[in-house]
């Protein structure tokens, strides 16, 4: 076999009527420069493909940046929302023992009675953690943010549940507070009639036949005409005349509690209706086993009489 070349000759012809030039390489030479221009297209694309991998990490990492301040504000306002729930849910907390022991209600599950109650730690509210506080070994990532936010959700519904506890006592507390609107409003607690007492509630001796009994009420002396009024809510039991009361009125204020006005010249109000405190009801006369015109006012609990006196406030 021929031995192959070890140079090249390079003939370049320009146009006209110029010189032809001949160069001369080496063979290695150009070997050389094809090995280089090898490299350099296999540097070059390794480069770029370095590049976009650079590029599409860096981007990825803005959008996780992003994502996690998100995230971060999501919980810190969750965390804010949760820590408002709490204050309010431990005010009425507060509110209700305060209530409770103003009545003098005892509550076994949550051991709430007369007296002092203490609160743990000197009576200062219930705190919720800072955002990075609430487990100290995680770091700021987005696993530890979705825990942080799992865990807050878990707190929140314990406090969800407890606002309920609580709404269920304040409702008891409210119809308590209802059932006794309704009992003091129904107190006969003013006075019937403006007068003069001339014969308290107790034995006295009878003006018709001077025996010493039982006065069941009180007579208070006034004008003939003078408005009697309901001394508390209540509903007409009875509107009539018989000869002992003469003209009579008896309510009933409920819980057992029974008032009787005597002696009336008029009656404005019939069996059956319902009175409000102050609402006229009768007028001051003289009617039935009288010596003068007055009022005789009666009040019964539970079928027995009592002093008035111990009921009327003004």
């Amino acid at each position: 076999m021929a031995n192959s070349p070890k140079r090249l000759t390079l003939l370049v012809v320009p146009d006209g009527s110029s010189r032809v030039q001949r160069f001369v390489v080496s063979k290695r030479i150009i070997v050389g420069l094809v090995f280089s221009a090898c490299f350099v297209f296999v540097a070059v694309a390794f480069m770029a493909v370095h590049y976009g991998h650079l590029v599409d990490q860096a981007m990825e990492n803005a959008s996780l940046k992003e994502e996690n301040l998100a995230l971060k504000g999501q919980v810190k306002e969750f965390q804010t929302s949760m820590r408002n729930a709490l204050n309010v849910v431990t005010r009425i907390e507060r509110f209700e023992t305060k209530l409770r022991m103003m009545l003098q209600l005892s509550d076994p599950e949550r051991n709430l009675a007369v007296g002092p109650v203490a609160t743990p730690a000197g009576d200062k509210p219930r705190e919720v953690p800072i955002f990075g506080e609430l487990l100290p070994g995680i770091k700021e990532s987005k696993a530890g943010q979705m825990l942080r936010l799992a865990l807050l959700k878990s707190r929140v519904e314990s406090i969800r549940t407890e606002a309920e506890v609580t709404e269920e006592h304040l409702r008891e507390l409210k119809d308590f507070f209802d059932a006794q609107k309704t009992i003091l409003a129904s107190t006969p607690s003013i006075w019937p009639s403006r007068g003069w007492v001339t014969s308290d509630f107790g034995f006295r001796y009878d003006p018709y036949t001077g025996d010493r009994s039982m006065h069941r009420g009180l007579d208070i002396a006034t004008q003939a005409g003078t408005t009697v009024v309901a001394p508390g809510d209540g509903q007409v039991i009875s509107s009539e005349y018989n000869s002992y009361y003469g003209k009579v009125i008896l309510i009933d204020h409920g819980n057992s509690v029974v008032t009787r006005y005597a002696h009336l010249s008029e009656i404005s109000v019939r069996e059956g209706d319902k009175v409000a405190r102050g609402q006229k009801i009768g007028a001051v006369g003289n009617s039935g086993r009288s010596t003068g015109p007055h009022l005789h006012y009666e009040i019964e609990v539970n079928g027995i009489p009592v002093n008035p006196m111990k009921y009327i406030l003004d």
